[in-house]
């Protein structure tokens, strides 16, 4: 069987959608002809545990760890915080107030390049290279962010020659905290040219979304589209009623600031005066890490009582709580080149059988997604007319049969499954091992 070595810093009992990735394309990529061996770090920094997620490890994957230099504990120490845990894309680096978080923020804007995990680099280098050897490696994948992953794969490129693959699930430096880093023209420049020379020194580039794709192009012309997508497994067990003398409308993952979108709050507002029954049943439940000032605000429209904060939960769990809920929310943040994302969440979303209320640009990636599987149509941010209307329309529809999870998915929702998507990826590996090969 041929080889593929995914190096990737994030890694169970991390738990995010780069973890999710991975995981399930070491899953299924036996199915295609490809062994995956993992190389991730040892006790890394990351923005949540999910230690179930270790048992979904397939038995026959090897997975080997290496020690790294974790600037976030020293980070968090200037901060007042313990461990080395890191936030979710830098969310609260424009809340640095006091001058010893925004110096720190200072040398990890300027000093860690292209992330903070570069320190992780040497080690797992020298252990790449080590099992590039031994192991008789066919194929490299380094996936990222952290985006310092991938400096790891331009080294095995450049010293050892083996085929390499760079997995971009966001953009390098167009993420859009950067204009938030206090960053020095010289720390972009040098940021850029990581990025120009590992994008075009890569045999060939997968993203997750067509925005990415279009991005990524200019440098490679070697480029496939793979998305995150759902793994049916996760959602096959049994059958799930909906919550009793509640309708539930369900938010899971971080609400940012970004997120607060005042026109979709005002619709479910106009929606409670519209309908005494709609204002009995209603509550709102926010699964994930919510900006303070946002629940605080939605407590005084809503009431206490109908507005729940759970804390994060296991996938699995989360899994069965999308299924509970009877509208989940979709929310694209409300920034700059925003028609580009397409997070993992809504596949999983697809999945769940439930109603779906997205917010967002009606033209990006993410409103394509819904158009093909028929699940819903992105509404405008300021389009309160038209965001109390489906929850109202949701709301009459009740437990019906569109709401209840889905014993055969489609197949326009099936493209989506995180087999099929697994095959796509084996296909770029075997073209990757044939053309070095020839």
């Amino acid at each position: 069987m041929k080889k593929v070595l995914i190096v990737t810093y994030y890694w169970p009992p991390g738990s995010n959608p780069g973890v999710l990735r991975m995981l399930k394309f070491c899953k299924y990529l036996p199915e295609f002809g490809w062994q995956p061996l993992v190389l991730t770090v040892n006790n890394g920094s990351y923005p949540a545990i999910d230690e179930t997620l270790e048992s979904k490890i397939s038995d026959d994957v090897k997975v080997y760890k290496t020690s790294s230099i974790e600037p976030f504990r020293l980070y968090n120490f200037l901060s007042g915080k313990k461990g080395n845990s890191g936030t979710v894309g830098m969310a609260n680096i424009k809340d640095s107030k006091s001058l010893i978080q925004k110096f720190s923020l200072f040398v990890r804007a300027n000093f860690f390049i292209p992330d903070a995990r570069v320190g992780w680099v040497p080690y797992a280098y020298k252990r790449a290279a080590q099992l590039v050897k031994d192991e008789k490696i066919d194929v490299v994948l380094t996936t990222g962010p952290p985006q310092s992953t991938h400096l790891i794969g331009l080294q095995l490129k450049r010293k050892i020659g083996v085929p390499w693959v760079v997995d971009l699930r966001d953009p390098w430096t167009g993420i859009y905290y950067n204009k938030f880093l206090p960053r020095t023209a010289r720390a972009q420049k040098k940021d850029k040219a990581l990025e120009e020379e590992a994008a075009s020194t890569a045999d060939y580039i997968t993203t997750v979304s067509k925005g990415l794709e279009e991005e990524f192009l200019v440098l490679n012309k070697n480029i496939e589209l793979i998305y995150n997508g759902f793994d049916e497994d996760d959602f096959n067990f049994g059958d799930v009623e909906k919550l009793k003398d509640r309708f539930r409308i369900c938010f899971f993952g971080n609400l940012l600031p970004n997120q607060d979108i005042h026109g979709l709050w005002k619709g479910i507002q106009i929606a409670v005066e519209e309908s005494p029954l709609f204002k009995q049943q209603l509550e709102l439940a926010f699964i994930g890490n919510v900006h303070d000032e946002i629940l605080s605000r939605l407590r005084k429209m809503f009431t206490p009582e109908r507005v729940v904060k759970m804390p994060y939960m296991p996938h699995s769990d989360a899994v069965r709580a999308m299924r509970e809920a009877h509208v989940l929310l979709f929310i694209i943040p409300d920034a700059e080149d925003n028609e580009l994302i397409l997070t993992g969440k809504l596949f999983e979303y697809l999945a769940s059988g439930s109603f779906i209320l997205p917010v967002g640009p009606v033209k990006g990636n993410a409103a394509e997604v819904l158009e093909k599987t028929g699940r819903g149509v992105m509404l405008e941010y300021n389009d309160v007319e038209g965001i109390k209307s489906e929850v109202l329309r949701f709301f009459e529809m009740g437990n019906s049969k569109m709401n209840s999870q889905n014993n055969a998915l489609d197949q326009a929702t099936l493209f989506y499954s995180r087999r099929n998507q697994t095959e796509r990826l084996s296909k770029v590996l075997d073209e990757v091992m044939t053309r070095i090969v020839n």
